[in-house]
């Protein structure tokens, strides 16, 4: 799941929202990342207890939460993580084949010809 960008990722792709995150552990991340058992412990008791959950937004929740995202992003607030560029990989080609010139054809044609 790509927590670094949630808020596109997730939740504007997707619609859906975590909600009940727990506060000392903001912002959402990875789980693996949030530190310490007791940390993951926490998390774990409150999606178990269903205190933390998805919820589907609405179609009215959806376009808010797409419009502050926007706004806030505007705002010099980081919502949105650059991607990482890819580098190109490059295959190298091998050397094209020549072929052999149109005098050797002819050569070839004449000897054949003879026999």
């Amino acid at each position: 799941m790509n927590y670094t960008n949630y808020n596109q990722a997730i939740v504007e792709c997707h619609g859906i929202e975590l909600k009940g995150w727990p506060s000392e552990l903001l912002p959402i991340q990875n789980p693996s990342h949030i530190g310490g058992c007791k940390s993951a412990q926490l998390l774990l008791s409150m999606l178990i207890e269903g205190t933390c959950k998805w919820m589907k937004l609405t179609e009215e929740e959806l376009v808010d939460r797409i419009t502050s995202n926007h706004a806030r992003e505007a705002a010099r607030e980081t919502i949105y993580t650059p991607q990482k560029k890819h580098a190109k990989k490059t295959v190298e080609k091998s050397a094209a084949i020549i072929e052999s010139s149109s005098e050797s054809d002819e050569s070839d044609e004449n000897e054949g010809g003879d026999e």
